[in-house]
C-alpha cells in the first residue's frame, strides 16, 4: 500500500525556525554573549580567590592556636605548682644560675621560719663596700656535703654578723618584741649573734637529711646551712672540728628540680682551695656567692606583719624556742 504523502500547512523554513525556537526554550539559561559571559566570569573570580585565601589562612590560625597553646602549658604547669602548699626560694647566684628550693614550711615551721627570715632581711645578700653575698664553702667530696650562710668570703672575720651597718640596717619592724619589751635592742654588736639556738621541729621532714639535695640547718648555728651531696649520707656528716654534725641537723626543704641539681652538682665539681682561710672549711675555685633570694607562695598572713622573735617564743605548740636566743 503506498504511504499517503503527509502535507503541511508550513513551508521548510517556517518548520526549521519553529524547531530552532523549541529547542532554545529547552536548553540552560545562556543568553548573554561572550562578552557579557566573560564580564560574569570576572564578577564571580574574587570569590574564588577568596575561597583559596582561607585555606592558607585557616592554616596560618591552627598554627598560631597549637603556637598558643604551648607557650600557655609552659607558662601555667608551673605556676600551678608553684602554688602548692610549699612556698618557693629562688636563690640567684653571682653568675647568673639560679636554684629553685622547696621549703617544707608547714612541717618545719621554725627552720623554715629561721631560713626565709634571715633571707628577707638580707642575711645572705647584702652587699656594702666589701661585704658581698654569702658563699658556699665546705664543699668536700669526703664529706659529701657543701655549705652557705653566714661567710661572705674566706676569712674568720668575714661574718655577717660582725657587721655593724648590717645589723644596724635590720628593718625594727622585723625583729620587734610585742611579748619581751625592749631588753635585747642594745645587743647588736659582735654579741647579738645569729647562733641563737632554736627548739627542733616536730615534723618527720627534718630527719630528711640524709636525702640528696635537701637542706638542713645547723641547730647549733642558726646562721649555718648545710646541703647534702649524696644518697643516704650520714656518717660524713662532721664539723670542722671532727664532731658528728648530724644529730644537729635540721631538714626543711629540698631542691627538687632538674635545673637545680645540675646546678648543684657543678658546684660540687668545682676545683677545690683547699687553705680557704676559715680553718678547715675547703672553698671552690671560683668563688661562688649568693646575689638575691625571692620568694613564692608565702603566706601573706604569717610574713606581711612577722617577728621574728615573737613568732619564736611561740612556736612549737607554745613552748619557748627563744630561750638560748639572748645568751648566744
Amino acid at each position: 500500500m503506498r504511504k499517503k504523502k503527509q502535507t503541511y500547512s508550513l513551508t521548510a523554513k517556517e518548520r526549521k525556525q519553529q524547531r530552532m525556537r523549541a529547542a532554545q526554550k529547552n536548553a540552560p539559561v545562556s543568553n548573554m554573549s561572550a562578552a557579557e559571559n566573560g564580564a560574569a566570569q570576572g564578577e564571580n573570580a574574587p570569590a574564588a580567590a577568596k575561597k583559596r585565601l582561607w585555606i592558607p589562612i585557616t592554616g596560618i590560625i591552627l598554627a598560631l592556636v597549637i603556637i598558643l597553646t604551648a607557650v600557655l602549658l609552659l607558662v601555667l604547669v608551673p605556676l600551678y605548682s608553684s602554688q602548692s602548699k610549699y612556698p618557693r626560694a629562688v636563690i640567684e647566684l653571682e653568675d647568673g644560675r639560679k636554684l629553685t628550693l622547696t621549703i617544707w614550711e608547714e612541717e618545719c615551721p621554725i627552720a623554715a621560719s629561721n631560713f626565709i627570715f634571715l633571707a628577707k632581711i638580707g642575711f645572705f645578700t647584702y652587699s656594702q663596700g666589701d661585704s658581698k653575698g654569702s658563699l658556699f664553702y665546705d664543699v668536700e667530696e669526703a664529706h659529701s656535703f657543701m655549705r652557705f650562710g653566714a661567710y661572705y668570703d674566706y676569712s674568720t672575720n668575714a661574718m655577717r654578723q660582725k657587721q655593724t651597718d648590717f645589723l644596724n640596717g635590720i628593718p625594727r619592724s622585723m625583729m620587734n618584741v610585742v611579748h619581751e619589751g625592749l631588753s635585747y635592742e642594745d645587743n647588736r654588736t659582735e654579741n647579738y649573734k645569729f647562733g641563737y639556738r632554736l627548739y627542733k621541729d616536730n615534723g618527720t621532714e627534718k630527719d630528711r637529711y640524709r636525702e640528696k639535695y635537701v637542706i638542713s640547718f645547723n641547730n647549733n648555728e642558726a646562721g649555718d646551712f648545710v646541703i647534702n651531696m649524696q644518697e643516704g649520707n650520714s656518717s660524713n656528716f662532721i664539723d670542722k672540728s671532727g664532731n658528728p654534725l648530724k644529730n644537729a641537723l635540721v631538714a626543711f626543704g629540698q631542691f627538687e628540680d632538674e635545673a637545680s641539681q645540675k646546678v648543684l652538682d657543678e658546684i660540687f665539681a668545682l676545683p677545690k682551695e683547699e687553705n680557704s682561710g676559715l680553718s678547715q672549711a675547703v672553698g671552690t675555685y671560683p668563688k661562688i656567692r649568693i646575689k638575691r633570694i625571692t620568694f613564692r607562695n608565702l603566706s601573706k598572713k604569717k610574713w606581711k606583719n612577722f617577728e621574728f622573735i615573737s613568732y619564736m617564743l611561740t612556736a612549737l605548740d607554745g613552748k619557748s624556742a627563744i630561750s638560748g636566743w639572748r645568751n648566744a
